[in-house]
């Protein structure tokens, strides 16, 4: 706009009084019921397994799409018999630490610990057509996969700083922000659960 205005071009900026405003998209996680269908579905079909695999490591992981395709075995490291990723983010540089169940860690081993990540579009639209298969009601994408794994963990008492630290957010109040409703929702819950004791 600069140069147009300058070189009398255009007289101001046609867009001066365009506001933009953010729209809240509510992104509602899969239960653990949907989840376990996507887990132990056999797609009959290499690119749907294998877009099954990436987006079920995410689930259990709560990995962003680029960090997927970023995982290497040295990675990887064990301890106490456990073995977790420990990693800096792509997209922050912040390092996040997560423990890997046993469906992760078959997962990592069945492609010899790169996992075959496709584009973000490609990988996105065979999601969609993943979703449709296992008669999932909402249109499943990578970035479901973080919420379906922070709520998991929120549902079971894990701290916000250990969420954080697994989601490799800066700090607390971040995950805080996104995640305040459920947190919500859980204090209500266990509130609740504690007057039936009481």
């Amino acid at each position: 706009f600069a140069y147009a205005i300058d070189n009398d071009l255009i007289q101001r900026n046609p867009f001066r009084q365009l506001k933009i405003q953010k729209e809240e998209v509510e992104i509602n996680p899969l239960t653990k019921e949907e989840l376990s269908r996507i887990v132990q579905k056999d797609f009959r079909i290499k690119r749907l397994n294998q877009v099954r695999d990436c987006f079920v490591f995410a689930c259990y992981t709560a990995l962003a799409y680029s960090d997927l395709a970023s995982i290497s075995i040295d990675d990887i490291k064990v301890q106490n018999g456990v073995h977790f990723i420990q990693k800096n983010r792509i997209k922050t540089g912040v390092q996040y630490t997560i423990p890997l169940n046993e469906i992760a860690m078959e997962i990592l081993q069945r492609y010899n610990y790169t996992l075959p990540v496709l584009s973000n579009q490609k990988y996105n639209s065979y999601l969609k057509e993943l979703g449709d298969v296992c008669n999932i009601p909402q249109s499943l994408h990578s970035h479901l996969a973080r919420h379906t794994m922070a709520t998991i963990m929120l549902n079971n008492g894990i701290s916000l700083p250990s969420i954080a630290k697994t989601l490799g957010h800066s700090n607390t109040r971040i995950t805080e922000d996104i995640y305040a409703e459920m947190l919500d929702k859980t204090v209500v819950e266990e509130v609740m659960n504690l007057n039936k004791i009481l």
